[in-house]
C-alpha cells in the first residue's frame, strides 16, 4: 500500500489528477480511502487505480523523452537560452522582436526559471500547438493587429463621478486579506499538481459565495487539456460588449512543483478581482456591456490558460472591447504606485487607464516596459483585442532601460505577505478596476 501512494502521489503531480477525479467520481472512494481500506470490493479498486497510475506514468516518461514544444519567446532573451539549453533549442524565426523556438520537452522547465530568475517575467514565452503557430506570432500581421485593435468600439471618457466615489469606499483590506492568506496557504498553485486543482476550486466557490442571489451572474470553470481549470464569473449585461479584467491564479517555485505561496505573485491580482467582485455584487450593481472576470490557469508555463480563454472568445465572435489585467499588486517597490505597462499594450486604454487613476485615485503613476508575453494582457493582445496591465513596481523603465524595482522574492518560497508588508498597495488597483468597470461600462 505504500507504494500506491507514492505512485498515487507521484501521478497527481505529474498531470494525472484528472484520472483520479474520474475514478473518485466513478466509485466513490478518495485516496485515503483506497490506501486504508481493506474490503473486496476496495482491493479491486485499488488494483484499478494501480493499473492507471503505472499507465499514466509510463506515457508521461515517454512523452518527455520523445516529445518536442514549440514556443514563443522574446528575441532579446535568446542569447541566454541558447547559452543553458544548447543543441537542445533551436530557432526556427525570428520577427518583430519574437523568436519561434523548437524545444525539447524535458527543458521547458528551464526556459521557465531563465525567464522568471533572469528576465523577471511572470509568464515570458507562449507554448503553440504547432511550430506553424509559433512562427505566426513572428508576423507582422501580429504585430500590427496588435497596435492597431480593430474592434476598438470604445470612446474613452470620463463621466461617472456620481457612482464611482461611493463604490471606492466600499474597498476592504480585511476582505483582500482573506484572500491572499486563503491561497497563500495552499503548498502551491502549479497547473499540474492537486494543490493547484484544490485552489482554483476554492477561488470558484469564493466567487460564487460572494454572487449569491444573483441571477444575472454565474461562475464556472473553464477546462483546458491540463489538471488546472481556469475560473470565469460573468455579469451578464444587456448588450453583447464584453469588458474582461482577469488575473492568473497559478503559483511557482523555479519552475518546479515545491512550495509556492506565491502571495505577490499571483493572490494579490485575484485578491484585487474578488474585491471588485465582492462590491459589484453587494452594491447591487447592473451593468450594461457584460462584465466578465477570469482567472487564468498555467500562466507561468507559457501563458497556456489565457491563451486558450482568448482564442475561445475569438473563435465565438465574442465582442471584447477592453481587458484589463493584475498581475501582482501587493508590493510597493516603485515611486510611482501604478505602472502601467506600455509594450504589448493598448496605448489608448493606457492613457485612459493613466487619466482614470488622476481622477480617482489621486496616487502617482507612469509607464514602464516587461517584456514579450510577461503576462496574461499578451494573450488578448496578440489577438488585436485592447489591453492593458497596471502593475505594482517597475522592471524595466518606459524606454526598456534596467530599473530593478520589483519583488525579488516572486518564484521562491519568500513569495509570502510578510515580504509585502500588508495589503495597503492592493487597494490602488482595486480602485482602478472598479473606476476602469463603471466608466468602460456606461461610455
Amino acid at each position: 500500500m505504500s507504494c500506491l501512494l507514492f505512485l498515487s502521489l507521484k501521478i497527481q503531480n505529474h498531470g494525472g489528477l484528472a484520472e483520479y477525479f474520474i475514478l473518485k467520481l466513478k466509485v466513490g472512494y478518495n485516496l485515503k480511502d483506497l490506501v486504508m481500506c481493506d474490503d473486496r470490493k476496495c482491493m479491486k479498486l485499488r488494483h484499478l487505480f494501480l493499473i492507471t497510475i503505472i499507465s499514466q506514468l509510463f506515457s508521461l516518461q515517454l512523452y518527455s523523452q520523445s516529445q518536442t514544444r514549440f514556443l514563443t519567446v522574446g528575441s532579446d532573451t535568446i542569447p541566454s537560452i541558447k547559452k543553458k539549453l544548447g543543441p537542445d533549442v533551436v530557432v526556427r524565426k525570428d520577427g518583430n522582436g519574437v523568436s519561434a523556438i523548437e524545444v525539447k520537452a524535458t527543458r521547458v522547465g528551464d526556459i521557465q526559471e531563465i525567464m522568471h530568475d533572469e528576465f523577471k517575467r511572470c509568464g515570458g514565452f507562449g507554448e503553440h500547438e504547432d511550430m506553424d503557430a509559433a512562427m505566426f506570432m513572428t508576423s507582422d500581421e501580429i504585430h500590427i493587429k496588435g497596435k492597431n485593435p480593430p474592434m476598438f468600439l470604445v470612446d474613452y471618457q470620463i463621466n461617472q463621478q456620481a457612482t464611482i466615489p461611493d463604490l471606492l469606499s466600499k474597498v476592504s483590506e480585511e476582505e483582500i486579506l482573506k484572500v491572499v492568506v486563503q491561497l497563500s496557504a495552499y503548498i502551491n498553485r502549479y497547473y499540474l499538481s492537486p494543490t493547484g486543482y484544490e485552489s482554483t476550486r476554492w477561488i470558484m466557490n469564493k466567487w460564487r459565495y460572494l454572487t449569491r442571489g444573483r441571477s444575472d451572474v454565474n461562475v464556472k470553470l473553464f477546462h483546458h487539456t491540463f489538471t488546472q481549470p481556469s475560473v470565469i464569473a460573468t455579469f451578464e449585461g444587456e448588450s453583447d460588449e464584453v469588458i474582461i479584467l482577469g488575473g492568473h491564479l497559478d503559483s511557482i517555485v523555479s519552475g518546479s512543483r515545491g512550495r509556492a505561496p506565491g502571495s505577490d505573485d499571483n493572490a494579490s491580482g485575484i485578491a484585487t478581482l474578488t474585491e471588485i467582485i465582492r462590491i459589484l455584487a453587494e452594491s447591487e450593481y447592473k451593468p450594461d456591456r457584460t462584465i466578465v472576470f477570469i482567472g487564468y490557469a498555467a500562466e507561468e508555463v507559457g501563458l497556456r490558460g489565457s491563451r486558450d480563454v482568448a482564442a475561445t472568445y475569438q473563435s465565438m465572435g465574442k465582442n471584447v472591447v477592453g481587458v484589463l489585467q493584475f498581475d501582482m499588486t501587493m508590493f510597493n517597490g516603485s515611486a510611482t504606485k501604478i505602472n502601467i505597462t506600455n509594450d504589448n499594450t493598448s496605448a489608448a486604454q493606457n492613457t485612459f487607464l493613466g487619466q482614470l487613476v488622476d481622477e480617482y485615485l489621486g496616487v502617482t503613476w507612469g509607464y514602464h516596459s516587461c517584456g514579450y508575453s510577461c503576462s496574461d494582457h499578451a494573450s488578448w493582445f496578440e489577438r488585436g483585442y485592447a489591453a492593458s496591465n497596471p502593475f505594482e513596481a517597475r522592471y524595466l523603465d518606459a524606454n526598456g532601460a534596467p530599473v530593478n524595482e520589483l519583488n525579488t522574492n516572486i518564484h521562491t518560497t519568500r513569495d509570502t505577505l510578510q515580504i509585502t508588508n500588508g495589503v495597503e498597495h492592493v487597494t490602488h488597483f482595486v480602485r482602478l478596476g472598479l473606476a476602469y468597470t463603471i466608466e468602460m461600462d456606461k461610455d
